[in-house]
């Protein structure tokens, strides 16, 4: 790559966006061309062979970082400053895409859960709570208005 400085982090808000049924679609909404993005690979020569064909194939004038599916992002200058700016700017975006999809607040306002956690005794002891941990799910999806 043609940078000197590099800048890689795994944040939240840009996981929260590329770790989606159509990630692809919404990083390249959130972030236009300012990055390139890498389909999944398992860490390692491959991943590293992909990066390096996606950037050779797609990076523009305007490309800053590099978005890896299901892994973080990248951002990339001339210096140790931009770089950092450019990661701060591209995670920035990340973060306002999704507050601008309603997917930055999760409500709050969970009553009180009345469900009892019902356990099976198991042989040696052990319990079984699948049935508790599902009734548990139920409640607090119905209080936060959406699954969990």
């Amino acid at each position: 790559m043609p940078f000197k400085w590099v800048e890689h982090t795994h944040a939240d808000a840009v996981l929260a966006v590329a770790n989606t049924g159509h990630g692809e679609h919404h990083l390249r909404a959130a972030f236009g061309d300012t990055v390139v993005i890498v389909p999944y690979r398992h860490s390692g020569f491959e991943l590293a062979k992909a990066c390096h064909d996606v950037f050779s194939r797609e990076a523009t004038a305007s490309t800053i970082g590099m978005v890896l599916m299901h892994h973080g992002i990248f951002a990339f200058g001339a210096s140790a400053r931009e770089s950092y700016e450019r990661m701060i700017a591209l995670v920035t975006r990340a973060e306002d895409y999704l507050k601008s999809h309603g997917a930055w607040d999760i409500p709050l306002r969970f009553p009180a859960i009345t469900t009892p956690i019902p356990t099976f005794p198991l042989e040696g002891g052990r319990r079984n709570d699948m049935l508790a941990i599902a009734a548990l799910r139920r409640d607090i999806s119905r209080a936060a208005g959406f699954p969990w």
